[in-house]
């Protein structure tokens, strides 16, 4: 903002000017880290995860180890690339990578950007949840509800979901390691997304909690969770135990995005971000934002 005018981002490039004479409350948050070291935040975050020993001791070698990405994950070609850096220069082999995303937006630049470093193509595999040949069974859940989940993921000896963070209360929250439904059936992914029910706090903490068992049943013991900032940058990285995140991850949320505004006659709220942020889920999550 300058003293002019209020810039309102939306869409992957589009803004609004708003003169400031309009303008009687301006709340800035988060700041923007434009310092950040993207590289040395990983390494950070993979050297020493929370109740957990540096992630390359929990891969021996000839294990397959599937990186899952969030869709909504800042600057996602830049996550993976550092994070497959880092694995690599601890011993790991890029043959025995697999990196597995739910959006064929991102496909192309995540594997131009992987490819480049490491010279060889690591296998990148697009989730589709309407694929039955891509899903296998793992277990039913305490209510005999199946769960299921792309099997590359259920094939690895090694899972690490890297999530972009969400604050508890957001109605996508899914659980902490978030990849449950995002990897699962159509019919799974249909139940989270009913808004109904969503809203519905006991029903709200139903789905969560059979999202955390699903991850449980996968095996996956330890997740990087990404702390999103302004302007599609990443303020900060923490990765570790489901237990040891809970809190410190919601801590971290709140610190950084909780803000508390006045009652108004009017709200404009606007989905800034690529293309891949331009999703009705993010639409329904900022209506409910707006209405909390």
């Amino acid at each position: 903002m300058t003293a002019k005018e209020l810039v309102l981002a939306f869409g992957p490039g589009e803004q609004w000017l708003l003169p400031a004479d309009y303008v009687t409350t301006f709340i800035d948050r988060p700041p923007v880290s434009p310092d950040l070291d993207l590289a040395d935040e990983v390494a950070r975050a993979l050297e020493s995860p929370l109740d957990f020993p540096s992630l390359h001791q929990a891969i021996v070698p000839g294990d397959v180890t599937a990186l899952l990405l969030d869709p909504e994950l800042p600057n996602i070609a830049e996550l993976a690339r550092e994070v497959v850096r880092w694995i690599c220069e601890h011993g790991v082999s890029p043959d025995s990578l697999r990196l597995v995303i739910s959006n064929e937006l991102d496909a192309k630049r995540i594997q131009d950007t992987i490819h480049s470093l490491v010279g060889s193509s690591i296998p990148l595999i697009v989730h589709d949840s309407n694929d039955p040949g891509m899903l296998a069974y793992v277990a039913a859940n305490e209510q005999a509800d199946p769960i299921y989940f792309n099997r590359e993921i259920v094939d690895a000896d090694v899972i690490v979901p890297i999530i972009s963070a969400r604050s508890h209360g957001q109605l996508d929250f899914a659980g902490l390691f978030s990849v449950f439904p995002l990897f699962s059936n159509l019919e799974t992914q249909q139940r989270f997304s009913n808004y109904q029910s969503l809203v519905q706090v006991e029903r709200r903490e139903q789905l969560e909690q059979w999202a955390d068992q699903a991850a449980w049943w996968l095996g996956i013991c330890v997740a990087v969770e990404v702390i999103p900032g302004r302007q599609g940058t990443v303020s900060k990285i923490i990765a570790g135990t489901l237990d040891a995140l809970r809190g410190k991850v919601e801590q971290e949320m709140q610190s950084i995005w909780q803000v508390e505004l006045p009652t108004c006659d009017l709200l404009i709220a606007g989905i800034d971000g690529q293309q891949q942020m331009q999703t009705w889920q993010n639409v329904a999550r900022i209506l409910h934002n707006a209405q909390s």
